[in-house]
């Protein structure tokens, strides 16, 4: 059996409350020990690309892994770590 410790997969939507708040983002990020953020889609496409250049560094700065859900595109713009696809291999 291994010693590695499990880590945190945290899971976020663009429209939460918690997306905008950068001060209450950075102390859930730095409340346990985080390997990678999900940044789903919010409702507004522009919202969700301003929240994750605002996301992506921040958890950077933690050496936490950024992933944004579906969109290659924004996840290469943000300089985000990959993309999660949730619509199956046809994505």
């Amino acid at each position: 059996m291994s010693d590695t410790l499990c880590r945190l997969y945290l899971s976020l939507d663009a429209g939460s409350p918690l997306a905008a708040a950068s001060d209450e983002l950075a102390a859930v990020l730095d409340a346990g020990d985080v390997a990678c953020l999900l940044l789903r889609p919010g409702s507004a496409p522009e919202q969700t690309e301003d929240r994750a250049r605002a996301i992506v560094p921040l958890a950077h700065s933690r050496d936490i892994a950024v992933l944004i859900a579906d969109d290659a595109r924004l996840a290469r713009a943000v300089g985000a770590d990959g993309v999660h696809l949730t619509t199956g291999p046809a994505a």
